[in-house]
């Protein structure tokens, strides 16, 4: 069971990270905005089909009692048993039941602590940019002074360590050093609570390397 909440739970790449305006304006014709990362809904799937394998999950989605919304289950075979959790969410602007139906399934992975990690992140600014780059994101905010819609790119904010899966060079260093000093790996698992350095973060990574590099000194 440890091991299955660890490989929900751990952070994705930045790739499966999208970015949404959650509030922003315009002063001079400038505009600002604050940003809110969000995991794509096809890297929850993903994440379901890698930790519970394609047969052992399942969703539905139903209308919520206002009727404006739907309402998501997913259900995951866990012991032999299967566990269902619920959330919900309005109808998007853009796309609306589309829109409804993925925000509903990200909220209900939440709940299986997919993402969860996202809601511990600082509030971000966007950062605009002068011009459009291979990295750039699309973004509009109003101008209330103006009257208008201002449009503009921006780079996301960078992700703190913390919110990083654990890079392939870290697990290798780990084990290297783990292998120079004599250090049964299983140890060093055990000493920071964790079944395997796959689940583990960029930042734990840095942690154990730091304290490997102590040792023996």
């Amino acid at each position: 069971m440890d091991n299955i909440q660890e490989q929900l739970k751990r952070p994705f790449e930045a790739s499966e990270i999208e970015w949404r305006i959650q509030s922003g304006g315009a002063k001079n014709g400038k505009p600002w905005a604050i940003v809110l990362a969000y995991v794509t809904n096809r890297a929850v799937m993903d994440r379901l089909d890698e930790v519970f394998g394609v047969g052992g999950w399942k969703n539905e989605f139903l209308p919520t009692p206002s009727m404006d919304g739907i309402m998501c289950g997913i259900s995951a075979k866990i012991g032999g048993e299967w566990v269902t959790k619920y959330d919900g969410a309005e109808n998007t602007q853009v796309e609306a039941v589309k829109g409804g139906l993925s925000s509903a399934m990200k909220r209900t992975a939440v709940q299986f602590g997919i993402g969860r990690y996202l809601y511990h992140l600082d509030t971000g600014f966007a950062n605009i940019q002068d011009r459009r780059g291979a990295n750039t994101l699309n973004g509009q905010v109003k101008d209330k002074q103006a009257n208008k819609t201002v449009y503009f790119d921006y780079l996301a904010p960078e992700l703190p360590p913390f919110a990083l899966p654990i890079m392939q060079t870290q697990i290798k260093i780990i084990k290297e050093k783990a292998n120079e000093k004599g250090i049964n790996l299983d140890d060093i698992l055990k000493g920071y609570k964790i079944t395997s350095l796959d689940n583990g973060t960029k930042e734990l990574g840095a942690k154990i390397i730091s304290a490997l590099d102590k040792k023996g000194k």
